[in-house]
């Protein structure tokens, strides 16, 4: 018997490569670009990278995950509201689509606007606020003409590699643009105004002239009066803490005003300003806005969903449940077993 199942384990037993959704040589794809990735991330910083890709398996996305980068776009079966109307707008002009069945799912996989709309790189202030530093393209797709002219006319700047770097073969197979008016990705500006409706709000701050640290638009009070004598544009602030669940952010202002960090603005994160609990208001349509005091502050951004409370207390609640009946069950037999042993 012993000898069947052993002839069993070495005959029947299929490969790894068998059993695994891919094969270890299709995995092996995904890590062609790794020596490019790792010199990108040393050089991302906080900035976001964005990865263009249409149809490339090696640039999947979510991979730029693997290395720390920050993505500009990335794939999502379902986006908020606010997100999806930023990057439609980005690329269409307008923040509904009426071209079916295109919806924007997460990821963009064109750079040419749908019928009299001008292209989106007349509209690349959307990618400076966002803070994107960086934009990964494949070679063989700038034999796209809309690829081409949207780097070009977006002002990028083919940069690779590293200075003193000898750039691997892959790394040659990649186009490397940075953005040299990405703004920072936290600031605090002292001047704000308040948020017109989606669609225009997203027209003015599209503008190539749009400087946020100058003023931004909230949605909100901030707090600060319209004609308070603060500095005429804010200052860049510094992440210290930059994970997916908590961002920490060191911000001197001369004076009250807006922290504003270019992180998607989502009901589910809260801010404490030294410790204490403070507002997070919507700031240039898709950001976090937080205002603060004058001096020297520590602004913490934690996600923390109301969805994750309720399961905590449906869980003690169960948990409880549970408890209950085990103890209503021990206490109802415990006479039982005395009359019994008395017995």
């Amino acid at each position: 018997m012993l000898v069947a199942l052993a002839i069993g384990e070495v005959f029947l037993t299929p490969p790894l490569d068998e059993i695994l959704p891919y094969t270890s040589t299709a995995a092996a794809i995904y890590r062609r670009h790794e020596p490019a990735f790792a010199l990108l991330g040393k050089m991302a910083g906080p900035f976001r990278v964005w990865i263009f890709n249409v149809s490339n398996p090696e640039l999947t996305q979510k991979r730029g995950a693997l290395y720390g980068l920050r993505s500009f776009e990335d794939y999502e079966p379902v986006n908020p509201k606010r997100h999806s109307q930023y990057y439609t707008y980005f690329i269409d002009g307008k923040t509904t689509v009426s071209h079916w069945p295109w919806l924007f799912a997460g990821n963009i996989t064109k750079l040419r606007a749908h019928g009299a709309s001008p292209p989106p790189a007349t509209r690349r202030r959307l990618l400076d606020l966002a803070a994107v530093g960086f934009m990964v393209v494949p070679r063989i797709a700038l034999r796209d003409a809309h690829v081409r002219d949207f780097v070009t006319a977006a002002g990028m700047r083919e940069f690779w590699p590293l200075p003193g770097e000898r750039p691997t073969p892959s790394a040659q197979e990649l186009a490397l643009f940075m953005n040299p008016h990405v703004l920072p990705r936290a600031y605090v500006v002292y001047r704000t105004r308040v948020a017109p409706p989606a669609a225009e709000l997203l027209e003015k701050i599209s503008r190539d002239d749009f400087d946020p640290l100058s003023e931004s638009y909230v949605e909100g009070d901030v707090g600060i009066p319209p004609a308070f004598p603060g500095p005429a544009r804010g200052v860049p602030a510094r992440i210290m803490v930059d994970q997916e669940r908590t961002v920490e952010v060191r911000a001197t202002a001369a004076a009250p005003g807006l922290l504003v960090l270019a992180d998607s603005f989502y009901p589910g994160w809260q801010a404490t300003v030294d410790g204490v609990p403070a507002p997070i208001l919507p700031t240039n349509h898709l950001f976090r806005g937080v205002p603060i005091p004058a001096g020297s502050h520590l602004v913490r951004f934690e996600y923390r969903p109301w969805s994750f409370r309720l399961g905590a207390i449906a869980s003690l609640g169960s948990l409880g449940v549970v408890v209950l009946l085990l103890w209503t069950g021990r206490t109802m037999h415990e006479p039982r077993v005395g009359i019994l042993r008395a017995a």
